[in-house]
């Protein structure tokens, strides 16, 4: 595919970027240890696609360690990992649709039905893969390979980012967060010394110098975070229904944030949706519930 995408430019991809894919092809027919490094690098078509697992990433630090170096030991260019998502033109998905009572394709039937039932999964999910290519190449000229290979593959594909080995460059606001933790660190760290030191002397003996650092200290905020209230009228079940109902939460949260796309075979996620111990997740969110009563 890659030499007929080449061929088929159309002056959008820059010269730059086309010399160094024709030195990664030449270095792919004559087997060159960095071009097939390279090619390692870029995703395959993942196994099990009927089950929908439409995810492979290949090897982004592989790709990234790849160099091609000139007669004179200089690199010319390095590996660039670029992430494709490639989607097929779908048609209007029916608004009953569901995938949870979408059905399986029988055994003695035909690949064509199989293809039709596990196809519609892909009105929600996209094929996303990595290709590793010279880094002469930008984002543009990725950009503008992903529009013409749309347009031979039948398929919207999209390249929204590339990465490539490059020096750490602070920016702006790196450098003020940085700062600011800084700051906090260092109050923190002279807090607990001056906390540490006033631990026998009583409140009002301090000054208000020492006062304002031992507002950080870890060890006086440990203390309180860590205390438990002791006052005879309180109820103490209803501590025991604040931890259950943030130990449901945090679980109903820890499913909620799954990108379920990026599991193996994620179809087989729909069963789950039938089971009875599963509606403890999918009635998650009654879990806050509770905290308004006790409020």
């Amino acid at each position: 595919m890659l030499p007929t995408l080449m061929n088929n430019n159309d002056n959008s991809i820059s010269s730059q970027c086309t010399g160094a894919m024709m030195k990664y092809i030449a270095g792919l027919t004559s087997v060159k240890v960095w071009a097939i490094r390279m090619l390692d690098a870029t995703s395959k078509p993942p196994s099990g696609i009927f089950e929908g697992t439409l995810v492979d990433f290949g090897g982004f630090d592989q790709c990234l360690k790849v160099e091609f170096p000139k007669r004179n030991g200089d690199i010319e260019f390095r590996g660039k990992y670029c992430a494709i998502e490639a989607k097929p033109i779908m048609p209007p998905v029916p608004s009953n649709f569901s995938m949870a009572r979408n059905s399986q394709a029988k055994p003695l039937d035909s690949i064509r039905e199989e293809v039709k039932i596990a196809g519609t999964a892909l009105n929600y999910l996209k094929f996303r893969l990595g290709v590793c290519v010279p880094s002469k190449c930008t984002l543009e000229d990725m950009q503008a390979i992903a529009k013409r290979a749309s347009e031979v593959v039948k398929m919207d594909v999209k390249i929204p980012q590339c990465y490539v080995q490059e020096t750490v460059a602070f920016k702006p606001i790196h450098i003020a967060v940085i700062s600011l933790l800084s700051v906090l660190l260092l109050a923190c760290t002279i807090g607990s010394i001056f906390d540490y030191q006033s631990a026998n002397i009583s409140n009002e003996k301090l000054s208000n110098y020492r006062k304002f650092f031992i507002c950080f200290s870890a060890i006086t905020n440990f203390r309180r975070l860590m205390c438990s209230s002791k006052g005879s009228e309180e109820l103490k079940a209803l501590h025991g229904l604040r931890a259950l109902s943030m130990a449901w939460t945090m679980l109903g949260h820890t499913y909620v944030w799954i990108n379920y796309q990026l599991l193996r075979s994620p179809n087989t996620s729909v069963v789950w949706f039938n089971r009875l111990d599963f509606e403890v997740i999918l009635n998650g969110w009654l879990a806050v519930e509770p905290f308004f009563l006790l409020r």
